[in-house]
């Protein structure tokens, strides 16, 4: 996408709209935190979450990447060993595996985010701008670099905020309305 074309501006809007699940996944990822087993736990957290997150990241990485080596060879095009690493490694070997990366960079602050909401220090409410001045800071590189920055939404800022949401509800122990089965199918169908 090229910001200078007119056609840059109704799809990074629509990209917003389409990112709308995983911010309410990503929410929910933290809202459903069990605080305690993290507090009494911290090493059992970790092992346990990345496990579930890395085994399926790394299967479906490597199905994708194979796939997309098999098309080169047909397509008789030269691999590049270095760049499909780099794509492995970078959730690039399928657009949709970014957000496998970005929820673990959060898994891994998760136990610092309780802490600092448990101690209601201060500098926490810094954190709430952290997302806002990041997709500014996206924004405005790709106004004057006539391009988006590559992988922007595979680091955590872009997501921060919706899941510091989820964890400051939970310590304070927000409850989330009740909705009905009918409600959630039609708000599955409309994101």
């Amino acid at each position: 996408l090229n910001p200078s074309n007119r056609e840059f501006y109704p799809i990074f809007i629509l990209r917003q709209v389409v990112n709308f699940p995983v911010a309410v996944f990503i929410f929910l990822s933290a809202y459903l935190v069990n605080i305690d087993k993290i507090q009494s736990n911290t090493k059992g957290y970790y092992v346990k979450r990345l496990k579930r997150l890395m085994i399926p990241f790394f299967v479906w990485s490597l199905i994708y990447t194979i796939y997309s080596l098999i098309g080169q060879v047909i397509k008789g095009k030269q691999i590049n060993i270095i760049k499909t690493l780099l794509n492995f490694i970078t959730g690039r070997s399928s657009y949709q595996l970014y957000f496998i990366l970005a929820l673990i960079q959060l898994i891994l602050i998760t136990p610092l985010l309780i802490k600092g909401f448990k101690s209601k220090k201060i500098i926490m409410n810094l954190t709430w701008l952290i997302t806002p001045l990041y997709i500014l800071a996206v924004y405005i590189y790709a106004i004057v670099n006539g391009k988006i920055i590559p992988g922007y939404q595979t680091v955590f800022f872009s997501w921060f905020i919706f899941y510091n949401l989820g964890i400051y509800f939970k310590i304070r122990g927000v409850n989330l309305p009740k909705i009905s089965v009918p409600k959630i199918v039609a708000l599955l169908i409309l994101s």
